[in-house]
């Protein structure tokens, strides 16, 4: 196919400040897991689709299935947040069950999909 260009899993971002492997980077329209550390001006593969372990929000439980959400200030995932700057709502699907006390979830991403405050 003549207009293939890539799979789309990933998209090359270039960080406007230090970036760890492991991070959730959120950018315009974007939430992308960082596949590597960049320090500002360097390019980083960020991950866009697929199923990735993040930090929860420890006093609330979430189910199979359910949307979550990124509060980016406090670095976690969280459900039905009052979204303040550079939250997104909905930007994944819970692919576990995990208890309140829970430090981590696994989430599927979903690119394109979200409320970005």
């Amino acid at each position: 196919m003549k207009n293939y260009v890539a799979p789309g899993n990933t998209l090359t971002f270039t960080a406007a400040g230090t970036i760890s492997s492991g991070d959730v980077v959120v950018t315009q329209n974007v939430v992308g897991i960082a596949q590597e550390d960049a320090v500002s001006g360097e390019t980083v593969e960020l991950l866009i689709e697929g199923i990735v372990r993040l930090p929860k929000n420890t006093s609330t439980a979430i189910t199979f299935g359910e949307r979550v959400d990124w509060d980016n200030s406090a670095t976690q995932v969280d459900k039905a947040i009052t979204p303040a700057a550079s939250d997104v709502q909905d930007f994944g699907i819970a692919t576990e069950t995990v208890l309140a006390a829970a430090t981590h979830v696994n989430v599927k991403l979903q690119p394109g999909i979200g409320t970005f405050t």
